[in-house]
């Protein structure tokens, strides 16, 4: 098992913790109208313009948090110990005579240098590839007192009242340049208005948590406001990484429960989450099209925390799917599964894993493009794809051209791996948790 050094302290020792900042600056984290198009649009140029303003601070981190890592590590589905992992050779193998789906479910130590995006073949049945629609990037102000920059919408260019996807990012990811810039635009190339509200490291209040939720949701609500006129809030998406994860139900409860949005279609994508501070997730409606995901390799969160606060929050009739990405190995390179997978660019802290490639086109855009689908239109192939029930990530372009590990899916028990001794555990949910959070001395 894989072991980082956590800080016992809470989330604002990130910026005022030496060391832990050293741990940031170093990148221990994120090491990291054909078939899929909700809306049709016109076609257009594939470069994209921009028409946002200049405007908040480049993150220094990329969601690095502090934690204590008491409490039991989950074990390998597999039947493996958390020391179960493997050293990849040239060959594709995992170092013990096994490729692919037969590797054990944790990837090398340490982790190969990430493939680029040439390396394994890209999807082409609609779900996960480019489409060729210009995107506008727009920015207004988020009138919320401790938000960090603009709220930034992106948008098709020609397609009339798209549906919406609120964007929630992880800790310190205050830009969408250049963590998230290329997942935006190709879920905006797909027919989406995608809204991304930046929320603050640090505010200068009591309650840090709440903040950031009343400032994401400040955001979301606002744009929803201002382009009232021009979006379809019938049909409403919420994606969510690490601590954006973790705020994704409780933004999908307020908008779904309290504003009655997504009528006509709703869905929540979550990946690799911290902690949920939200409350009533069970008064969510069972409509809700639901895909948590998490990463074999993840650093940062362990995968307890997705179970108890979310998946076990989640009403029992909701229809929901639990997705697990493995690490692969192919000629030296890796198609990894860290924390950062859903980041496709690296920020100040420069972290090697933070690329575009297959990883993100199979695991990440595909199921997210398909989700939609499904949710919107009710598309029962769309539907197998979201849901991990078709769980192809993929063929290497080397290695005899064999497939790259498939997801692992359940629909009722979640999957889970201890590959790293993560910087959050479950047990040190209430060492995180605010003041004034009630269940928490």
């Amino acid at each position: 098992m894989r072991v980082l050094s956590p800080s016992p302290r809470g989330l604002a020792a990130v910026l005022h913790d030496p060391t832990v900042f050293a741990l940031v600056l170093a990148g221990v984290l994120a090491c990291g109208s054909e078939p899929g198009q909700i809306a049709a649009g016109s076609s257009g140029s594939s470069s994209a313009t921009d028409s946002s303003t200049s405007a908040g601070t480049p993150a220094t981190s990329v969601d690095t948090l502090t934690s204590t890592t008491d409490g039991a590590s989950t074990g390998h589905v597999d039947g493996t110990s958390g020391d179960a992992t493997a050293t990849a050779g040239d060959d594709g193998s995992s170092g013990d005579g096994t490729t692919g789906d037969d590797a054990p479910m944790c990837g090398p130590d340490p982790l190969p240098m990430p493939c680029d995006d040439a390396a394994a073949l890209g999807p082409d049945d609609g779900y996960g590839n480019e489409v060729e629609i210009a995107i506008d990037v727009q920015a207004i102000d988020n009138p919320h007192p401790t938000a960090p920059g603009p709220i930034r919408i992106y948008r098709p260019t020609g397609v009339d009242d798209p549906p919406v996807l609120f964007f929630s990012h992880a800790f310190g990811a205050t830009t969408p340049v250049p963590y998230y810039d290329e997942t935006l635009r190709h879920l905006a190339g797909r027919g989406l208005a995608v809204v991304y509200v930046p929320y603050p490291l640090v505010p200068d209040v009591d309650d840090d948590n709440l903040d950031r939720y009343e400032c994401l949701w400040t955001g979301f609500a606002t744009a929803a406001t201002a382009f009232a006129d021009s979006l379809d809030l019938t049909r409403v998406g919420f994606v969510g990484h690490s601590f954006g994860g973790g705020a994704t139900p409780e933004m999908a409860r307020r908008a779904f429960v309290e504003q009655g949005w997504g009528a006509q279609g709703r869905f929540m994508f979550i990946m690799a989450p911290w902690y949920s501070w939200g409350e009533d997730y069970d008064t969510l409606p069972d409509d809700v099209r639901t895909v948590v995901q998490v990463y074999a390799d993840d650093e940062a969160n362990d995968h307890q925390i997705a179970v108890d606060d979310i998946w076990n929050r989640l009403p029992a009739g909701m229809e929901k799917a639990w997705l697990m990405v493995r690490t692969d190995v192919c000629d030296g390179c890796g198609l990894s599964a860290p924390h950062g997978v859903p980041m496709t660019g690296t920020g100040p802290a420069m972290n090697d894993q933070a690329v575009l490639n297959a990883v993100d086109r199979w695991a990440v855009w595909r199921r997210i493009d398909a989700l939609a689908t499904y949710a919107f239109e009710g598309d029962p192939s769309a539907r197998a794809i979201a849901y991990g029930e078709d769980d192809e990530m993929g063929h290497w372009v080397g290695c005899g051209g064999r497939a790259v590990r498939a997801l692992e899916h359940s629909t009722d028990t979640p999957i889970l791996a201890s590959c790293v001794a993560p910087l959050f555990t479950a047990a040190a949910r209430c060492e995180n948790a605010d003041p004034s959070y009630p269940g928490c001395p």
